[in-house]
Formats: structure tokens, sequence, C-alpha cells
């Protein structure tokens, strides 16, 4: 009896130690409090970030359950870009948290009819000034889709006569490049400058690879990057447009879009379409996404409520 009771007891602590072991090999990284700067290489420091490790953040969305807190409440649903024959669904058929992944789906739901996700945004919760924004995800790069990772200025937090707009990415149907864009936004104008943009050369199938995309804010530029790289940058201390009003809208802060829009026939901005050969659904994923400020550059501001 003695020696079976001995057996039990080591059994058991074998169990849990190989449990530990698991847990501590498996678990999910913790996202970094501190990093270098792509660009100065000097310290930035965590100050916003999402995981996508909690199934019930979008519910709580839907739900409008809300708190003053940014970590219980990170993401708002509102629509962004709308198109007639494409609807923006906000159930899980199209946007959801699955293993560890904000999942965006858009569908081919009938002739001449689609749908997909209602823009997840940070609007209403969440905007920024300044830092260094990176996602790691799984961008479907093919014909028809329009992914996207894109800003706008806060509306209660403008200052400048024109809505800023930052296209971090958007891939407009290519097998392999993304682009990055500037945009002012007036009542009855607009003007755009591109950013520059990025080609995979060596990728073998992007729409099974996750990589990094970034986007770097100080008082004097943007710049991009991809896989830690900078790729572009855009000074945004020399003016644009027609109007001579300044660049003071690039530092108004900004809030958090994603999309994964596609082009039809419908569309009015005419792009290669999908096609009858489009694999459906075409999918958007996110594994994480966070944000770095250097100690006295940028702020964040909670719009809770808004």
């Amino acid at each position: 009896m003695k020696k079976r009771t001995i057996l039990l007891i080591s059994l058991a602590l074998l169990l849990l130690a190989a449990a530990l072991v698991l847990f501590f090999v498996f678990r999910e990284p913790k996202a970094p409090e501190t990093i270098l700067s792509p660009d100065s290489g000097e310290e930035m420091r965590l100050v916003w970030h999402d995981e996508f490790d909690d199934p019930a953040s979008l519910s709580r969305i839907d739900t409008r359950e809300r708190t003053d807190s940014l970590d219980a409440v990170k993401w708002n649903l509102r629509a962004k870009m709308n198109q007639g024959d494409i609807e923006n669904g906000r159930d899980e058929h199209n946007v959801a948290i699955e293993k560890g992944n904000l999942v965006m789906r858009t569908w081919k739901e009938g002739e001449d009819q689609y749908s997909t996700n209602i823009s997840v945004t940070t609007d209403g919760v969440m905007s920024y000034r300044y830092g260094y924004l990176e996602m790691r995800a799984n961008v479907p790069f093919r014909k028809g889709c329009w992914p996207s990772f894109w800003m706008q200025s806060k509306d209660t937090r403008r200052t400048a006569d024109y809505m800023t707009e930052i296209d971090m990415f958007e891939v407009f149907g290519s097998p392999n490049t993304v682009e990055s864009t500037a945009h002012k936004w007036y009542k009855y104008d607009h003007f755009s400058l591109g950013c520059g943009d990025f080609k995979f050369e060596t990728k073998t199938d992007l729409n099974k690879e996750y990589h990094l995309y970034g986007m770097g804010w100080t008082p004097e530029e943007l710049y991009f990057t991809v896989d830690g790289a900078i790729y572009s940058r855009f000074s945004i201390t020399e003016d644009f447009g027609i109007y001579g009003d300044g660049m003071g809208g690039f530092h108004d802060p900004i809030y958090i879009i994603f999309n994964n829009f596609i082009f039809t026939d419908g569309s009015s901005w005419k792009q290669p379409t999908v096609t009858e050969d489009t694999v459906w659904p075409v999918t958007y994923k996110i594994d994480w996404i966070r944000l770095y400020q250097k100690p006295g550059e940028g702020e964040v501001y909670s719009d809770l409520g808004d």
C-alpha cells in the first residue's frame, strides 16, 4: 500500500511538471514592454495593445457594455466603408476572434451580392498621437481584394479644417504589394499623396504567411515598415494640396481602422474585380497589434462614449 501511494504521488508530480512545461513552452508570447525604435534605435514603451486572446471582446462591443478602462474595451464596430452590393456584417459570419486572431471574412452571398465585416475600429474608444504602431497579420493578396490598415483624425480632437486620413497600407488586388497614402479630406474637396509602397520579392504564398506591418509617427514624419524594416518615409512638415493650410492635421490624434473590402462590378472606383474564380471567403487575420511611444513624446486618449 505504501509503495502504491508513493507511486501515485510520483506520477502526479510528473504530470504536474509536464503541465507546467507545456504551459511555459506553448503559452501565447507576452507583448514586450519595451522595444527599440526602427528609426532612431531609442527605447520605446508599450502604451496600448491587443493580443486578441479574449473571444468575448467583440461581443462586449456589440452589446455596448462600457467601462472606463481601455483594457476592457478596445474596439468598436462602425461602418467606415459602404457599397450597395456589399453588406457590412457584424456577427461571426464576418468578424470574430478565433484562436488568438481577429478574423475578418468576406463572402459572396448570391448573384452580385456580398458581405464583409463592418469596420473594426478604435473610433469611440481610443485615439493617439505619435508612436510606433505595429501588427502581425495574414493579409489576403488576391485579385479584387482590398484589405486595409488605416487611420483617421478624431473629429472631437481635430484642430485642422480638414480630416486627416493615413493609409498605413492598402492592397489593391495585388499579388505582392502594399501601398501607403496620406489624405486631406475637406467638406467639398480632397487631396492625396502617395507615401510609398512595398513589394514582396521572395515570398512564395503571401496568402498563407504572417508578416509585420508598422507605421512610425514623429513630429517630423511618418515612416512605414514591413517585418521591422523601413521602406518609406513621408514628411509631415511639407504641405500638399492647393489651400496652403499646412500640415497641422497630421499632428491631430488618430484612430485605427481595419477593413477587408473587395472590388466588384458595383464599385464606383474601378479596379480589377473579384471573379468567378475567387475562392470564398476572403480572409484577413490579425494576430496582435501594439503601440509603442518614446517617453515624453506622444499621448493615448480615451474616447469611450464618443
